[in-house]
């Protein structure tokens, strides 16, 4: 797929990863997109360490070059 960039397309990506509609994401589903995603990796993502990384930590993560897909 096309990259995205900006805070609008991070937030539809994270819609379309939310697979409970809960506003965050878990590890297991990131995993569905960034599959070579680990535990530690998360965690450094996840930057207020709240088990779950929201809009802002994915656009950072993105933005950072620290996720990937596929």
């Amino acid at each position: 797929g096309k990259p995205m960039h900006g805070l609008e397309g991070v937030q539809m990506a994270l819609a379309d990863m939310d697979t409970d509609a809960n506003g965050s994401l878990s590890l297991a589903e990131l995993q569905v997109v960034y599959k070579t995603l680990d535990e530690a990796a998360f965690t450094a993502i996840d930057a207020n360490a709240d088990g779950a990384v929201d809009d802002a930590e994915l656009k950072a993560a993105v933005d950072g070059g620290k996720l990937v897909a596929g």
